[in-house]
């Protein structure tokens, strides 16, 4: 909506500026530079994430039973669930491409038993994939700057799974939010 707007008013700077006046019905009223100057107040003084993201987040350490974690990923529709160790180390995170590589990895005559193994059962690298990237931020650093590291991983031709919100941008701290893809909408609300 708010690029709509910004996209007529260039489009009606250029009738100002390049034709007769006289010959047209549009003008700009009071609700266009109102919408204008959220804008700018928004690209002046971004929302930071750790307003905008802050959530309850499902964790899950190296020593919870598979079957349970993905259990709730499911019923809840989480897409990435960080990983830490007994000391709150993050270790990585569960996704489907990590499931899916691990059950390719250890299927024996066409099945895998999930319902006896640990996440420390995993091997590590499948919580370290390209496909599989994690990044931190601080809570207070920009929405913006958050697409910005999408779109980033995106040119470079490298998903970025998820960024973890941190207090300081450590890896190894309480998670406070998390962003993914499918967050990023929320971020052009803000536009």
């Amino acid at each position: 909506y708010k690029e709509d707007i910004i996209w007529d008013m260039y489009g009606l700077r250029n009738v100002f500026s390049h034709g007769d006046r006289e010959k047209y019905i549009a003008e700009v009223n009071s609700l266009a530079f109102e919408e204008l100057n959220t804008i700018l107040k928004n690209i002046e003084n971004p929302p930071i994430a750790g307003d905008v993201f802050k959530k309850e987040m499902f964790t899950a350490t190296l020593n919870d039973d598979v079957y349970p974690v993905l259990k709730t990923m499911k019923e809840n529709i989480y897409t990435h669930v960080p990983i830490f160790d007994s000391e709150h180390k993050f270790v990585g995170i569960l996704n489907e491409s990590t499931v899916l590589n691990w059950l390719v990895a250890n299927l024996v005559d066409g099945k895998a038993n999930f319902s006896k193994k640990q996440l420390k059962d995993f091997d590590r690298s499948f919580l370290h994939t390209d496909e599989n990237r994690c990044e931190f931020v601080a809570k207070d650093y920009d929405i913006f700057s958050v697409q910005q590291m999408f779109d980033q991983h995106m040119f470079s031709g490298k998903r970025l799974g998820c960024i973890i919100i941190t207090e300081t941008g450590n890896r190894d701290e309480e998670p406070l939010g998390i962003v993914t893809a499918w967050d990023l909408p929320e971020i052009r609300k803000h536009l």
